[in-house]
């Protein structure tokens, strides 16, 4: 959640996409260059972080989801985040009395 919402964040704001990854004294840590646009984001996060960019995107969509499943049903999305539900996409997220259910 925390990843898919940073990687968001960066991507949407230009001035955090340049800053994001410099250091107290200026230093870039990471190049991030305005022409790789999405993908320069995702690859500088991946790398933080250890993992690819194929899960930074996909961190992305699981944000995405339960906060649209905040908005419908917020037991529904604590659920989903503390792991009660097996599996958030496939669920249907329009019923969140299936999400809602003890058990």
């Amino acid at each position: 959640m925390v990843v898919g919402r940073l990687y968001k964040t960066v991507k949407q704001n230009p001035i955090l996409n340049l800053k994001q990854f410099q250091t107290d004294n200026g230093d870039r840590v990471l190049n991030l260059s305005t022409r790789g646009g999405s993908a320069a984001t995702a690859r500088a996060i991946a790398e933080q972080v250890g993992v690819g960019q194929a899960t930074i995107r996909r961190a992305e969509k699981f944000a995405d989801v339960v906060e649209a499943l905040q908005e419908v049903s917020p037991q529904a999305a604590e659920r989903v985040l503390r792991g009660e539900v097996r599996d958030a996409f496939v669920a249907n997220s329009q019923n969140p009395a299936a999400f809602s259910r003890q058990g």
